[in-house]
């Protein structure tokens, strides 16, 4: 969390406010709340209902956390928060599998039944972490175009099974409204951001 303040130490809008407000508690959940509601300043998002929504408190302190993001909506958004810093991508390990071609994929998947496919990993993910699970072979989808994106004809929307919940939601905003609201149900941004329809439809999650 200390990454949200300048580099010479000054705190961000955000980390200020937090203080300000005598939001922090116990301090367990605050690095969270900080990223997130850094983020949400950063988009300009102002509903922090929902920015907030993957964010837990146990010591129920929502309250002065909420002021904290009131406080900070209108301050202006920190330089070194709008530069692009470099990109720090992990090594697939070499019995990880990153396929970027439907037809090569499905014939490699054939001779390959036993692997794990991974897509955003919010389900997968949870058998490592809580079950200590080892996955063995895996293979990431997320990188075949041709699982992804949203396209319409005049009675039908196909989805892409790689298509994440946030993508379906900003489509369904307009064509669907009350569909999208259901999404929100799904998980929070965070989730909904990495959580892909078919991944869901899999896992039954």
């Amino acid at each position: 969390v200390e990454g949200v303040q300048a580099a010479d130490g000054t705190l961000h809008p955000v980390q200020q406010a937090f203080i300000d407000e005598l939001s922090p508690q116990c301090g367990f959940c605050t690095p969270g709340f900080v990223v997130s509601m850094a983020t949400a300043h950063l988009n300009g998002d102002t509903d922090h209902d929902v920015a907030l929504a993957g964010n837990l408190c146990r010591c129920t302190g929502y309250a002065p956390i909420i002021r904290a993001a009131k406080a900070a909506e209108n301050a202006p958004v920190p330089a070194h928060m709008v530069e692009t810093p470099p990109i720090l991508r992990a090594k697939p390990k070499e019995k990880d599998l990153v396929p970027t071609d439907l037809e090569g994929f499905a014939n490699w998947y054939e001779a390959n039944p036993e692997t794990t496919l991974i897509a955003g990993a919010t389900d997968v993910g949870l058998w490592v972490t809580k079950h200590f699970s080892d996955l063995g072979q895996t293979a990431f989808l997320n990188r075949i175009p041709e699982l992804r994106g949203i396209s319409e004809t005049d009675d039908e929307i196909h989805v892409g099974a790689m298509t994440t919940l946030t993508e379906l939601l900003e489509t369904m905003k307009t064509k669907h409204p009350s569909f999208a609201t259901l999404i929100k149900r799904y998980g929070s941004t965070q989730v909904r951001n990495a959580a892909t329809i078919g991944g869901n439809i899999a896992n039954g999650s």
